[in-house]
């Protein structure tokens, strides 16, 4: 009930809490269900929002809100990437340059952080579906759904699969 308590706190002094969670390994289906600890974290909470980056880009990061009961869902998530970047130091005098860190390439993204750590837990076949969609597509350019899943099908992969990788490349359902 801790979590209850928190949020029954903020909402009477009207302010947000922010709190950090991290993910367990396994079989997760989602980000809420990954959270650590007590499921009451991601049921309590009145957002979430996720972090995590896509394996299949290094160094590429997926951002996206997975909970939110206060108002609509966001469309879309975010994806960058982070270097490192040096500052001079303030006070010169051959001082050390302060290290830190910086975001780029920051731009819009349909992926999920809960479609990734779904993908983990079926074995990589959505993400095997989208690399093979990916190329199927750019190969043949706009084709009837239809066709794509007759396609995927023959390649071995399942119609969950290609729909679940066709809504993280923004492809409308047709």
């Amino acid at each position: 009930h801790a979590f209850e308590t928190i949020r029954g706190m903020a909402d009477e002094a009207r302010i947000a809490v922010i709190g950090l969670g991290h993910t367990k390994k396994g079989t997760a289906r989602d980000l809420l269900e990954a959270l650590m600890g007590s499921s009451e974290q991601g049921n309590v909470c009145r957002a979430a929002m996720g972090v995590k980056e896509d394996e299949s880009r290094p160094k590429t990061f997926i951002w996206s809100q997975e909970k939110m009961n206060l108002d609509e869902e966001p469309a879309h998530g975010f994806e960058y990437q982070i270097e490192t970047k040096y500052y001079p130091h303030p006070k010169g005098g051959g001082r050390k340059d302060i290290k830190t860190s910086w975001i780029v390439n920051l731009q819009t993204s349909h992926m999920k952080v809960s479609d990734m750590i779904k993908d983990e837990a079926s074995g990589g076949k959505m993400g095997e579906a989208r690399e093979w969609l990916i190329e199927y597509l750019t190969a043949r350019g706009g084709v009837l759904k239809a066709e794509v899943v007759t396609e995927g099908k023959k390649q071995g992969h399942a119609q969950r699969s290609l729909e679940d990788a066709a809504r993280r490349v923004c492809i409308p359902n047709q």
